[in-house]
């Protein structure tokens, strides 16, 4: 049951991509061989130990929370801290069972996330062609790559940094309150995974 549900969010997060893609057909490519290169590396990790894969025992500790059911990992929801991600991970576990492809499907989603936002905020700062070398470097870059298929908090964080910085460019582009809400937003959600990203919100 596990792995079949890992199998399903992983297609599921594929599928997302190719949507994304059709959409914006300038980044089509990088988007696909991220994803490529980012699913290879969850299955090369079955077959050997990639770099940081233990996870600082995240995965571990989501199973151990999602034991007594989904009420009793809600109900212990502790605010942010540097165990948020594995009370992210808890909450499928304890309704569909333990699945280290499922919390990794959750890294593969933001790290495409990370290399999307990417691309944007190159094209917002720069030009197109330029937005496509930062892609074509977020989406190759060996650590940005694995740090998107293991269970580790970089990724969220890194993807919470760049929502917000996207937002800071649209304020002061265009000084809209929806900018101003979507850096909040990208602040206070890598709030949670790691304490210090707070000061930026405050500035």
């Amino acid at each position: 049951m596990g792995d079949l549900i890992g199998v399903t969010s992983i297609l599921t997060i594929s599928l997302i991509t190719f949507f994304i893609g059709s959409m914006w057909r300038g980044i089509r490519t990088i988007l696909f061989v991220a994803l490529i290169v980012r699913v290879l590396l969850i299955i090369l990790g079955n077959y050997i130990v990639l770099p940081d894969s233990d996870g600082d025992g995240y995965e571990s500790v989501a199973w151990t929370l999602a034991q007594n059911g989904v009420y009793d990992v809600l109900i212990n929801f502790k605010g942010p801290n540097s165990w948020f991600i594995s009370w992210i991970i808890a909450i499928p576990y304890s309704i569909f069972g333990r699945s280290l492809l499922l919390a990794q499907s959750l890294s593969l989603f933001f790290g495409m996330g990370c290399v999307f936002l990417s691309c944007l905020l190159a094209n917002k700062l720069f030009d197109t062609q330029t937005s496509k070398k930062v892609g074509w470097i977020v989406a190759l870059f060996p650590s940005l790559a694995l740090y998107s298929t293991i269970v580790m908090r970089e990724v969220y964080v890194t993807f919470f940094l760049l929502l917000a910085f996207f937002g800071i460019v649209n304020w002061v582009r265009s000084g809209s309150l929806k900018s101003i809400i979507l850096t909040l937003l990208g602040f206070v959600g890598g709030t949670f995974f790691h304490g210090g990203i707070f000061i930026g919100a405050l500035i």
